[in-house]
Order: C-alpha cells, then structure tokens, then sequence
C-alpha cells in the first residue's frame, strides 16, 4: 500500500470516528487541550524557580566586605586597600572576575574602581568592560596599561563632558577617556590613581568570583582580612546555597518530567480504547494487503491528527489569556516562552505519545491474528 491509499484511509477512518465515537474523539480534544495548557503552565514554574535559583546562585559568587563607620583609626582608605589586595594569595585573586570599592569625591559625585588583579598586577576588568560595551553603555575603556599604572583618566557620564575634556577629582586633574549611559553623577577611574589618604565608602569592597565561593577561598580572604585591616571591616557569614530551594527545583524538574510522561500516557489510553474497537476494520485492511507497519502508522497518523489542534488552541489559550494573568505571582515566568519553547512542547509531547501508542499497537498486533481481530464486535 502507497501513500496515497494510505492518507485516503486515514481520511475515512477519521470520518468514521466523527460519526461512531463523537464522544470519545471529543473527550480526547479536550485531553489535549488540557495538555497544551499544562505542559507550558509547569514549564513556566520550573522557569520561574529555575530564574529565582540562578540569582541565588549568582549571590554566592559576591563576597561584600563592609567598612566600619565612625571612628577615625577605623576608616579604610586607599593606602590600606591596596595592601589588602597585594596580600591575597594568587589562588583567590586568579578566581575573581572583578573587584568593586567607591568613594565620593570633593564635589559629592560617586567616583568607583572597578578592576582585576593578575599575577598581583592591576588590570582593567573586562568583563565589565565588554558588556557595557556590548550594551552601548559605554563608548570607551580604561587600557590595562591606565589601569596598571593608574593614569589619571576617567570615564564620565555623557551629560556630563565627552571625551578629551579635563575634569578635577580630589584636587587632581583627570582626562576624560569615555563616556557612559549609566547615571549621572558617576565617575569611573583607575584604582591606583586615587590619593594614599582617599577615604573609601563604607560600602567597603565587592568581590565578584567565576564561580560560588568555596570554603577555602573564603578562610584564605577571611585570614588577609584580619592581617591587613582587623576591626576595619565587617566580615560576612560564608555565602551559602538555600538547601530547600534546591531540592524544591530538582523536585519541580522530576515533577515536569512525569507530568509530561503522564499527560502522554493518558492520551495513550485514551486512544487505545478507540483502536480496540476498531480492530474489525484493521483486519479488513491487513486482508487487502496492508502489513501490521503500515496499520500501526495509520492509527498513529490519526492519532496525531487529532493530538495537534486541541494541543495547539491549548497553547494559545495559555499564551494569550492566563500567562499574562500570572505575571502577578510568577513573574520570571511570562518572558520564558517563545516559538521554540512552544515547538519544543509540541515536538516532545507528541514525541513521547507515539513512541508508546507505537509500541504498544505494535505488541498488541503481535499477539493477534487476523482471524481473531474480525471476531471482535466493533
């Protein structure tokens, strides 16, 4: 049997099921209608979770080390900083992607530093650099050069100068290299073009490593800290990883996954209880010549031409009337979806239904012959 006898097959076969099982084809339009809002609704609360864990996670890369207000033996300044990052040992500094500390110069403006430290040389911190960059924030960077040799250079706000302008910063006069889009009253310099007596904001010092800190990394800063600048700076707890929030994800994951399985298995179902009472109708057509292959393909084709408009209009209900109302409780979940994430379902979904309607005809054929498949009352 070609294609062509096949499709029209199928086309019978469909109308033969609208006239016989109106009922049980509706029950399954709504099975999938059903599916096509809970697939992408679960989805959604992995994402949202997912988003939420990952800014957990992000958390445990940043290490703040606060200055103590007040008294005037205590107030970190620019002299004491740098030998703060000179003692920390290569294997901690090797692991940052960023050091952060702020002071606010003679006319109030925020002035920030932000750097790297390679081989305990000073450097300009790149990936600042180039996502800003990327982002048109800015139209310039410090060199590794200005920053290694702290050049009095800046980087100002575009309301404020462009580039080649001369500005004054603690009574030192600074080119401007850059621009950015980032706030006013921001300036952006080499670290080490700072007086020895700038006092730094009680901020203190950020720092942002590759990857979440380890015990180790953490005793080694915690043990600079106490060498270098003891009562200077409030040392934080260890940054840990919320244990409940990541077995409540790993749980949302195994949860997507056997609803997913058990939405296809449940149309499974379904749709046997239809092709078992069709097995009369099968035999007549293994007699004319179609092999049990093509019979399993056609009630699979069927099933799927039945299978995609209730899973596609539930996907549109869901993307055009209850997603937007979750945004309230979810909001990491309205800007996870997209066409590929919607074909993704679609793909995997209708996927997993055949493979088992599939083998499951297949067996069931296997066990029968075609005398006893007419035997059958319809």
């Amino acid at each position: 049997m070609t294609m062509r006898p096949l499709l029209k097959a199928l086309k019978n076969n469909l109308h033969m099921l609208y006239h016989r099982e109106r009922f049980l084809l509706f029950l399954m339009i709504i099975c999938s209608f059903c599916s096509g809002i809970m697939l992408p609704f679960i989805y959604g609360i992995y994402c949202n979770y997912a988003e939420k864990l990952n800014a957990q996670l992000y958390e445990l890369t940043l290490l703040q080390l606060r200055f103590v207000e007040g008294k005037e033996e205590t107030r970190v300044r620019k002299e004491i900083l740098n030998d703060f990052f000179q003692s920390l040992p290569e294997k901690v500094t090797d692991q940052i992607d960023m050091f952060f500390v702020r002071c606010r110069d003679e006319n109030g403006k925020i002035v920030e530093c932000r750097f790297t430290l390679e081989e305990k040389e000073y450097r300009a911190c790149r990936v600042l650099r180039d996502n800003l960059l990327q982002s048109n924030i800015l139209d310039g960077y410090f060199t590794d050069d200005e920053e290694a040799d702290g050049k009095k250079v800046a980087i100002i706000s575009r309301v404020d100068g462009s580039p080649g302008d001369e500005i004054s910063i603690f009574g030192d006069s600074y080119r401007v290299v850059a621009t950015h889009d980032w706030g006013n009253d921001l300036i952006m310099v080499p670290f080490l073009s700072l007086k020895e007596d700038v006092e730094l904001d009680d901020y203190g010092v950020v720092m942002a490593f590759h990857k979440r800190i380890t015990p180790e990394q953490f005793v080694l800063v915690k043990d600079t800290v106490d060498v270098v600048m003891k009562d200077m700076v409030y040392l934080p707890e260890m940054p840990k990883l919320d244990q409940y929030q990541r077995r409540l994800y790993q749980s949302l994951i195994a949860l997507m996954i056997l609803t997913g399985i058990a939405i296809s298995l449940n149309y499974v179902i379904t749709y046997q209880y239809i092709a078992g009472k069709r097995k009369r109708e099968l035999a007549v057509f293994m007699i004319c010549g179609m092999n049990q292959n093509k019979a399993v393909l056609l009630l699979m084709m069927e099933s799927a031409v039945l299978l995609l408009p209730g899973i596609i209009t539930g996907l549109g209900v869901f993307h055009f009337i209850i997603r937007p109302a979750l945004y309230r409780w979810m909001p990491y979940l309205v800007d996870g979806y997209g066409l590929k994430i919607y074909l993704m379902i679609v793909f995997i979904f209708g996927v997993t239904f055949e493979v088992f309607f599939g083998i499951l005809q297949k067996h069931m054929m296997k066990k029968q012959d075609i005398s006893s498949m007419l035997r059958k009352k319809r």
